[in-house]
């Protein structure tokens, strides 16, 4: 069942990739100077690298160690946001216990742990509705499907 939860997280996040029209698929020498330092100075050893230009942002996903990951860097090379994938049990424990008692008869289609400008949110996209936890694993709020 995790591996199923890790794939649909994989899916949903290439289909986001995807379903941007705004977004535009690069050459990594397309990407400029800032931006490529910073993505080194994070993480020097990535592999699978694919850049998505985004308006004024670019946003690269790249595996390392075997989880895949996603970040947007500005055009100054300020990291705005990264999201990654990992495993359904890595979620926090207080939004396990929220899951099993709040969603145990809803199928979680995906999960995501997303950090925009230094704060931490957990997703858990269940059948119709969204449901966002804080940093360590707090119910926030719920919300569409968009």
């Amino acid at each position: 069942m995790f591996k199923k939860l890790k794939l649909l997280l994989v899916v949903s996040l290439v289909a986001l990739l995807v379903a941007n029209v705004n977004a535009q698929q690069i050459k990594d020498t397309d990407v400029p100077s800032q931006v490529m330092a910073k993505f080194n100075l994070l993480y020097p050893q990535p592999k699978n690298i694919k850049w998505v230009k985004d308006k004024d942002n670019f946003e690269v996903t790249f595996t390392l160690n075997d989880v895949k990951k996603s970040l947007l860097i500005n055009a100054g090379g300020i990291l705005t946001e990264g999201e990654l994938e990992f495993s359904f049990d890595q979620l926090p424990k207080n939004t396990l216990t929220y899951i099993e008692t709040n969603l145990k008869d809803q199928r979680i289609r995906n999960y995501s742990k997303t950090t925009k400008n230094g704060v931490t949110t957990y997703k858990v996209q269940a059948e119709k509705v969204v449901y966002y936890f804080d940093e360590t694993g707090n119910y926030i709020k719920k919300g569409d499907i968009k």
